[in-house]
């Protein structure tokens, strides 16, 4: 008996010093002003998504102070159903259409609404629904569910090749935290195996939303779940290699899901294969756009080092037996072929650079690399804009 009670002290010192420990830590985090964005939630269809009503400091590349509204989007919340008079475009993307890196106001969603606004003399909403991470399997999903809910009159998907193409793909991919869409035959076929991991199962269970909630009021548990998440995300998966070796000579030397082997010409397998399930996922939006009478567009997006003059020619140089045009010609074949409406950004951003000097990519000492600054959303929405009205993409389809 009493070794019994000495175990229930000894325990209950523990707990104590556990909450004492706790207290302090949280006290400290918040007299110092140290706390992470708590932005995201479990989902489970897409694996995460934006958590509706957050807020929070975004400041690991750029800055920008975050909210989320209502609708589980970043912007301003739009009316549901949408009123008769309003054209309404739904952009479709992942971290450079959900665009933490800038204020809201300087996105290129937002520029591209007021630029429209301003040249067209009429109301035009442009709706940004990107989530960081994201695959066209995830956009896909996510559009169905939630996407035409707001009634767009057009869907612009805005495809990143630098690394959708290996988002898109198990095999090169191997993050565990999402759905992936194999190819049978030309049917697509959803793999939900995530739902099955730990970290889902936890997330699911009493305590995972118990925990949750908790890290709503405590920063002391937002810094540690963000802390956890970029070590997990740098642990995981060691075999999959994302920086090459400075040693190149030949596209034999670049490890297999190296971004590099996005500008092969002549890909091996697996990326022959993540090649064709992406080009599969975007006819799978387009259709889904037709079913619902949609206009539906297609965008390129860019890498830094390839709209920027000196590093693209360093990259043509270093490289000579990749093509750093292949992503753009390839996604225009495919485009052609099927009709799609199609408008690569990367050519015209860097003919714009080579003629005003402008950098697009990166924040202080990593300008030129990243995502875009607020210079780039700003080209983005001048190109993208002229690119509409040209292609006369604004007009409704007749019902």
């Amino acid at each position: 008996m009493k070794g019994l009670k000495r175990i229930g002290v000894i325990g209950a010192l523990m707990v104590a010093g556990f909450l004492l420990a706790a207290f302090i830590g949280e006290v400290f985090l918040r007299l110092a002003g140290i706390d992470a964005p708590a932005l995201y939630r479990y989902d489970h269809d897409l694996g995460y998504d934006l958590q509706p009503g957050a807020v929070g400091e975004f400041d690991l590349e750029g800055h920008s102070f975050v909210t989320i509204n209502a609708q589980g989007l970043r912007g301003p919340e739009r009316a549901i159903p949408k009123p008769n008079d309003v054209f309404r475009v739904l952009v479709v993307g992942d971290s450079y259409i959900e665009a933490f890196h800038v204020p809201y106001a300087q996105t290129m969603s937002a520029q591209l609404e007021t630029l429209l606004r301003e040249r067209l003399n009429r109301p035009i909403e442009v709706v940004a629904m990107g989530v960081s991470g994201y695959g066209s399997t995830q956009e896909w999903l996510k559009l169905v569910r939630d996407g035409f809910a707001f009634s767009p009159d057009l869907v612009l998907l805005a495809f990143l090749p630098g690394n959708d193409v290996v988002d898109n793909s198990r095999v090169l991919n191997g993050r565990l935290d999402r759905p992936y869409a194999v190819l049978n035959g030309d049917r697509l076929e959803l793999d939900h195996a995530f739902r099955d991991t730990f970290d889902a199962r936890f997330k699911n269970a009493w305590l995972g939303k118990m925990l949750y909630r908790l890290k709503g009021h405590s920063a002391l548990l937002r810094v540690l779940r963000f802390r956890l998440s970029v070590l997990r995300q740098q642990i995981a998966n060691p075999h999959l290699v994302k920086a090459p070796p400075t040693d190149i000579h030949s596209r034999d030397d670049l490890p297999l899901s190296s971004e590099l082997r996005l500008y092969d010409p002549d890909p091996v397998p697996e990326w022959r294969d993540a090649w064709r399930l992406s080009m599969r996922l975007i006819r799978q939006i387009r259709l889904e756009c037709a079913k619902r009478r949609v206009r539906f567009g297609l965008m390129s997006l860019t890498s830094g080092r390839l709209v920027d003059p000196p590093t693209y020619q360093e990259f043509k140089q270093r490289y000579p037996f990749l093509d750093p045009d292949f992503p753009e010609r390839r996604l225009g074949a495919f485009a052609a072929n099927h009709g799609i409406e199609y408008l690569p950004l990367a050519p015209a951003m860097l003919a714009r650079a080579r003629q005003s000097g402008e950098v697009f990519h990166g924040f202080g000492e990593n300008r030129g690399r990243g995502h875009w600054n607020a210079v780039g959303h700003r080209a983005a929405a001048e190109i993208l804009s002229d690119w509409l009205i040209a292609d006369e993409l604004l007009k409704p389809v007749p019902r």
